[in-house]
C-alpha cells in the first residue's frame, strides 16, 4: 500500500493534527485541504474514499472524527464520495503510548464493514474493482492502515492507497 503524507510528525502540521483534542473542528479541515495541496494524490485514480472510523466512544467525546472531516475535503476537491465502509468495532487504547508490537495487537480485528448501511447490504460488491483512498490523521507503524486495508481487501478492491497528515519517521 502506497502511504502519501503532507509532512513527517512535526510541526506546523503536527500542531493542526493535535488541536483535534481541543475539538477543533476547523483545524481538520485545514489538514484536508493541505493533503490536496501538498501531496500528489490528486493525480492517481480513486473511485471511493474511506475514511478511518473512531470508536462511537471516541466519537461522543470527542464530537467529530477528524479522518472523516480530512476525507470530506478531500473528496469534495475531487469530486469523489466519501464512504463510511468501515466501522471501528473494537475499543482500541491510543497508539502514542505503545509498542510496534502493542499496536499491532491493539487494532488487531478492531475494524469491520459498516453492514447497518443500506448501501453496502444491496451492493456486496460496491467495492470490487475500484481504486480506494484510506484516509487518516498519522502513520506511525502503519498498523491502523494495515487493518483497515485487510477487511477492505476481502471486497477484492483494485488498489488500496492511504492519505495521511502526518507520518512518523523512525
Amino acid at each position: 500500500m502506497t502511504v502519501f503524507a503532507v509532512s513527517a510528525y512535526q510541526d506546523p502540521v503536527k500542531n493542526l493534527m493535535l488541536k483535534k483534542f481541543s475539538h477543533d473542528i476547523v483545524a481538520s479541515k485545514q489538514l484536508g485541504t493541505l493533503m490536496l495541496n501538498m501531496t500528489s494524490v490528486s493525480d492517481i485514480s480513486i473511485d471511493y474514499i474511506i475514511p478511518i472510523p473512531l470508536h462511537w466512544t471516541r466519537y461522543a467525546r470527542r464530537g467529530f472524527n477528524q479522518a472523516h472531516e480530512m476525507a470530506r475535503v478531500v473528496g469534495r476537491d475531487m469530486k469523489k464520495p466519501v464512504i463510511n465502509f468501515l466501522k471501528r468495532n473494537k475499543r482500541t487504547g491510543f497508539q502514542s503510548k505503545l509498542s510496534v508490537e502493542e499496536r499491532q495487537m491493539n487494532v488487531k480485528n478492531a475494524f469491520a464493514p459498516a453492514w447497518r448501511f443500506k448501501i453496502f447490504k444491496r451492493n456486496r460488491d460496491i467495492l470490487a474493482g475500484k481504486d480506494i483512498l484510506l484516509i487518516d490523521d498519522l502513520c506511525t507503524t502503519g498498523s491502523t492502515l494495515k487493518s483497515a486495508a485487510k477487511v477492505l481487501l476481502e471486497f477484492k478492491p483494485k488498489s488500496i492507497t492511504a492519505l495521511v497528515a502526518c507520518r512518523a519517521v523512525r
